[in-house]
Formats: structure tokens, C-alpha cells, sequence
């Protein structure tokens, strides 16, 4: 066996690995995956001289000897979820060969500061560590990083080290609830293309963040204090999709509309209804009067050209909407539970506009032009809805939604749409000329699911 270069023993019952393992000099993997007795390595693992991975996720292990260090050929190390797991011995930044080290879900208390030594370290998981509380400042000889995981963790803030971290491409701080703030530094992490920061307690984004113009991915679902994006925001001029749900902003800066490459925009709130009946605690000072705000597009919106999707589903967007005249990519339009009373009548020129959302926007009163391209249309609980530009041009449309429009009183053209699969209009009390309609419609399609009552 002394020529033995992969040695797999995941899912046993083994509890210790022979001292002599060492003279497995042409080891070059090693996995004990799952081995839920193995507590310990053998003193002198650091001289398997060959060895390139291994692997201990889930294992029972307690401790790593010093003499890991020694291991200058490993380039990958897996202690995922290695509960019992409390130190990383400083020895670790010997590892100079090491590429990949995934520590997720340990007990790790401590980062060692020696990881600063890591110079080819590429991926770096700590996510679920919920002991740890920190990050060293040494994280800034990481030179290499290009993936840091931090989700799940107990940290409330990142070091001022963290801008040095030039090669990292993506950074993950997935329900860090105690994040309270970033560092202006990150402004310098310009190799930066996908930054996640769900679930955390910050208020606001540094106004260096307009500075990482490779930034492609930007998500803050769930941050639910976070109350505004600074000016600079606009010049992430590579930034893609932007993900925003559930957050206490009431407002978009007036330089939003430079987004010129934003193609997926989701930052739909929780409409009133089902925020009362949340049993999450909502902070006091965060939840303003939202029946008092008059909320606004800035105009600088009708700018983005390469926008592909919008959702502000519960903004309570009120007033006029910008003209939506240049949003020639729309495929999809959710703007359901907002207060404005009309749209603009460049809707008819999003002609790749598929979907079309507006349930329970209960100040619309009308629906201009649409464009030919819709397959789907949702108006459904817009109680002050009286009137609809004729449909007769929809020839693709296949599901039309006016449940509960109980002031509706036709819906001229609903007899030429020959495409039409599913027709809700449940409630609308004042829309007899349309019923009288509907013979024709099933005649053309036989297939049409009909809800009228």
C-alpha cells in the first residue's frame, strides 16, 4: 500500500488512523467524511508529504495536531460541520499550498491570525461558524481570495482589512442579523461581482460602494432597516441584477436611472395586510406611517434601457409614474398594491412585455394601450378600475385576471382575444356588456377556464 494515492474510508466506524499512516508518502487524497468516532489524527500527519485533500466533513473531530502545518502540499481542507471542532491551531498558516479551506458549520471559536500567511488561498467558507464573533485583521494578506462565505454568522461588522481582499469576486453574508455596518473600505474590493447581504441589521450602504464597477449581483433581501442608497449608487454602471425585497427604503436616488446595464430589479415590500398579520418584531422607528408617504419614481427611472423585470410590489408608488417610453427590454411588470391612479401611456411601447401585474392597486381608474405582447394580465381587486382601452389587439393573451373590479363596466375587445385560456372576473358586479361578450370568446377557444362567480 505504500504506493496508495487516494484513500476514501467516509461513513465508517473508524476511531483512529494508525501512526504509521505517515509512511503513506504518495497519499495524495484523503476522505473520513461522516466518521462519527473519529476524534482525532495521528501525531504525525503532517508527513504525509503528498497529500493534496482531505476531507473531514461531519466528523466527530476534536482537535488538529500542530503538525498539520507541515502538510505544504495540501491545497484543499474540508472541516465542514465538524461540531466538536473549537481551535485551529496557528500551525494552519504554514499551509502554503492551500487553496480551498471550508470551515462552515464548526465550533471554531477563533480565526487564527497565521491565516493571513494563505497567500493562494482562493475559497474561504465560515458560514454557520456561530461562535466566531470577528474577523482577524490579518484576513488582509489573503491576496488570492476570490469566494468568502461569512452567511449565518454571529459578526456585527467586517475589518477595515476586508478593502484589501482585491481579488474576491464574490461575498456572501447571508442572515448575519447582527450586521449593523460595512466599512468604507469595501469601496476598494474592486474585483467585486456578486455581493449578498440578506437578513442583516444594516441602515444604509457606504457611499464607496458606487466605486466597485464590476459589482454584477447586488442582493439585500430581508435587510429590513435599510432606508436609502447613496447618490453614488449610480455609477455601478455593471450592475445587472439588483435585489432589494422587504426593505424599509421609500425612496430611489435621483442618479438610479444610470443604471444603463440593470436587467432584474426586485424590491417588492410586504403589502399592509400581510404585514399585520407577520409575527416578525418590526422596529418601531422603521415603521413609519406608510399611508402618510407620498412615494415617487425618480424620473432618471425611464432610463433603463436594459431592464428585463420590476418589481415594487407594495412601494406604494403614488402620483404620476415615470414614461416608460425607453424600457423597450420590460418582460415583466409587477407594480401590484402601489397608490398611482393612472399609467403612462407609453405602455403600448414595451413590446416585449409579457406580464403584467397590478392586483390591488386601488386608485387605478384606467388601463391605457397595452402592448400586443402580453400573455398574462392581473388586475385583480382594483376597486376603483372604470374604464380599459380596447384588448383587441392582444391576439397572445391567455390569462386575464379583473376579479372583484366592481366598477368595470366593459372590457371592450375580450371578444377577439382568440388566444385567451383563463378569464377571471369574479365580482365585477357593473360589467354586464363584457358577459354578454364571453358567448363569443368561448366559441373561439374551447379550452377557456371561466370564473365569474
Amino acid at each position: 500500500m505504500i504506493s496508495l494515492r487516494v484513500l476514501l474510508l467516509d461513513d465508517t466506524v473508524i476511531g483512529h488512523l494508525p501512526e504509521n499512516i505517515f509512511r503513506l508518502t504518495k497519499l495524495e487524497k484523503l476522505s473520513l467524511e461522516r466518521c462519527s468516532s473519529l476524534k482525532r489524527l495521528p501525531r504525525h500527519v503532517g508527513k504525509l508529504i503528498s497529500l493534496r485533500e482531505i476531507s473531514l466533513h461531519h466528523s466527530a473531530l476534536e482537535e488538529i495536531p500542530e503538525s498539520f502545518g507541515s502538510l505544504r502540499s495540501l491545497e484543499t481542507l474540508g472541516l465542514m460541520w465538524c461540531r466538536s471542532l473549537t481551535v485551529i491551531p496557528e500551525s494552519v498558516g504554514d499551509l502554503k499550498s492551500l487553496t480551498k479551506f471550508y470551515l462552515s458549520g464548526s465550533s471554531v471559536k477563533l480565526v487564527p491570525s497565521s491565516i493571513g500567511y494563505l497567500y493562494y488561498l482562493k475559497e474561504l467558507s465560515l458560514g454557520k461558524c456561530f461562535h466566531i464573533k470577528m474577523l482577524p485583521a490579518s484576513i488582509e494578506g489573503l491576496s488570492s481570495l476570490t469566494e468568502l462565505q461569512l452567511d449565518d454568522m454571529q459578526i456585527t461588522g467586517l475589518p477595515d482589512q476586508i478593502g484589501a481582499l482585491i481579488s474576491v469576486k464574490k461575498l456572501e453574508m447571508r442572515d448575519c442579523k447582527l450586521l449593523s455596518s460595512l466599512p468604507d473600505s469595501i469601496g476598494k474590493m474592486l474585483a467585486l461581482e456578486k455581493l449578498i447581504i440578506t437578513n442583516a441589521a444594516i441602515t444604509e450602504l457606504p457611499v464607496s460602494i458606487g466605486s466597485l464597477e464590476n459589482l454584477f449581483i447586488l442582493r439585500l433581501n430581508k435587510c429590513k432597516n435599510l432606508q436609502r442608497l447613496p447618490d453614488s449608487f449610480g455609477d455601478l454602471r455593471n450592475l445587472r441584477h439588483l435585489l432589494m425585497e422587504e426593505t424599509a427604503m421609500t425612496e430611489l436616488p435621483e442618479t438610479f436611472g444610470k443604471l444603463l446595464n440593470l436587467m432584474i430589479l426586485k424590491m417588492a415590500k410586504k403589502p399592509d395586510g400581510q404585514l399585520a398579520q407577520s409575527t416578525e418584531t418590526i422596529d418601531p422607528v422603521i415603521n413609519v406611517e406608510r399611508e402618510a408617504e407620498s412615494i415617487l419614481l425618480p424620473p432618471s427611472f425611464s432610463k433603463l434601457i436594459s431592464l428585463e423585470e420590476f418589481d415594487a410590489r407594495a412601494w406604494k408608488i403614488s402620483g404620476q409614474l415615470p414614461d416608460f417610453e425607453k424600457l423597450t427590454s420590460l418582460k415583466i411588470l409587477n407594480l401590484s398594491h402601489n397608490d398611482f391612479f393612472s399609467l403612462p401611456s407609453s405602455m403600448s411601447g414595451l413590446s416585449v412585455l409579457r406580464e403584467l401585474f397590478l392586483s390591488s392597486c386601488s386608485k387605478l381608474k384606467a388601463l391605457p394601450p397595452l402592448p400586443s405582447s402580453l400573455l398574462n394580465i392581473n388586475a385583480s381587486n382594483c376597486i376603483a378600475l372604470e374604464s380599459i382601452h380596447s384588448l383587441s389587439n392582444l391576439k397572445c393573451l391567455q390569462d386575464l385576471n379583473l376579479a372583484n373590479c366592481g366598477k368595470l363596466v366593459d372590457v371592450p375587445g375580450i371578444e377577439c382575444l382568440k388566444s385567451l385560456r383563463r378569464l377571471h372576473m369574479v365580482g365585477c358586479s357593473s360589467c354586464a356588456e363584457a358577459v354578454r361578450k364571453i358567448d363569443k370568446v368561448l366559441s373561439l377557444s374551447l379550452s377557456l377556464s371561466l370564473s365569474l362567480s
